[in-house]
């Protein structure tokens, strides 16, 4: 009977730990998630931000890229950046892009490689 107990007790914080194992992993996977989101933001709106700024000093019209497309841009470069320890090809390719460019046509202007 006393074995019993002691068995039991034993796989109770067995498995115990180990769910608190897996809920720490899932919660720090949640947190970079969401610090990488938070990261993407913010680059993707000082990019804009510095671009107004370039485009005011200048005095030359410019259109951007709506901020959710650049923080979607930083947020898989980020993530890739810490998965794989590099950015895209794509990205490394056009790494020499201005911050703005100046408005010739009508058509939106991509300020950031795609």
């Amino acid at each position: 009977m006393l074995v019993t107990i002691i068995t039991s007790a034993a796989i109770g914080a067995f498995v115990s730990a180990i769910v608190g194992v897996i809920g720490s992993m899932l919660e720090r996977r949640a947190r970079r998630k969401e610090l990488l989101l938070v990261k993407a933001i913010d680059l993707a709106i000082d990019r804009t931000r510095i671009g107004l700024e370039i485009a005011e000093k200048t005095q030359t019209p410019a259109l951007f890229l709506d901020n959710i497309y650049l923080a979607e841009t930083y947020y898989r470069e980020l993530t890739l950046l810490l998965d794989k320890g590099k950015l895209s090809e794509a990205m490394i390719a056009k790494k020499s892009a201005p911050p703005y460019q100046p408005l010739k046509s009508q058509l939106p202007i991509d300020i950031l490689p795609a």
